[in-house]
């Protein structure tokens, strides 16, 4: 029925009225729709904000997408691609069914909810979820339980281990929960394999980067990796030191001090 949706919003007056009806509605009604993007299906759940753009677009970062896919038919023998923050499962998905050859898929996402809608959208696309390894944590250097902020409003977009610059004040309707995080390298066995990475993890970028040492230099791996301007240097540091090189920026319309930076070690 909201499918529809996604070509009235083309007109001006309409785009900036629907998302405002559309999320009003999902909070009455549950509403959750199913769509099909890059030729695979997901089951939106209206309430979450990247579900809602999703409904809303064509595509969701179309630009970053397509940059990995060249890279990965470029190199043509990737065959690990690893989700890190995974939401919905977008990435994992989109980048499956762009590029078959990827014939190990290893997905983590702490958020119980987004999990949940992950596990769901990979029933829906069943030739991938036979390929895809799932984990509902998150990824660090250390083993343990840590408290994931976010806002309401978001459910479960955006969520962040760090409590950063206020944004998650009580005043802000925020809400916190405990998620379990472990060392990457104990959570993953590969070794002299050309790996694809995205890493999603909202200023916990460093301490990814950290536990997954091992990974990231007994194999041949480019990184998506999305970074808030000021956590810049810490991350390329700790890059530098594994024998990586940056060679590409995508920014963010949306904020001018985030960007997806790409490296590889090849």
């Amino acid at each position: 029925m909201l499918n529809p949706l996604f070509y009235f919003s083309k007109f001006p007056i309409l785009k900036r009225v629907l998302p405002s009806i559309v999320k009003k509605l999902s909070k009455a009604f549950n509403l959750k729709v199913k769509v099909k993007r890059n030729n695979v299906y997901f089951l939106l759940n209206l309430k979450n904000q990247h579900d809602r753009a999703l409904l809303f677009s064509p595509d969701y970062e179309p630009e970053q997408i397509n940059f990995l896919v060249n890279e990965i038919y470029h190199q043509s023998d990737f065959s690990n691609f690893i989700d890190i923050g995974a939401c919905i499962g977008f990435y994992t998905l989109s980048i499956a069914s762009k590029c078959p050859g990827i014939s190990n898929i290893y997905s983590f996402e702490p958020n119980k909810n987004n999990y949940l809608c992950l596990e769901k959208n990979l029933e829906l696309n069943v030739g991938i979820f036979n390929k895809t390894n799932l984990y509902n944590y998150g990824l660090s250097n250390v083993n343990s339980s840590k408290k994931l902020f976010t806002l309401k409003e978001n459910d479960g977009a955006g969520g962040s281990i760090l409590e950063y610059e206020g944004q998650y004040d009580q005043s802000k309707n925020a809400v916190s929960f405990d998620i379990d995080v472990k060392i990457g390298d104990e959570s993953l066995d590969i070794k002299d394999k050309k790996i694809i990475l995205k890493i999603d993890v909202e200023r916990h970028e460093a301490d990814v980067l950290r536990g997954l040492r091992n990974i990231l230099t007994k194999n041949k791996c480019l990184i998506q990796i999305e970074i808030f301007e000021n956590y810049l240097d810490e991350v390329e540091s700790i890059l530098k030191d594994y024998g990586y090189t940056k060679f590409h920026e995508i920014p963010h319309g949306y904020t001018i001090n985030l960007s997806d930076f790409y490296y590889k070690n090849y």
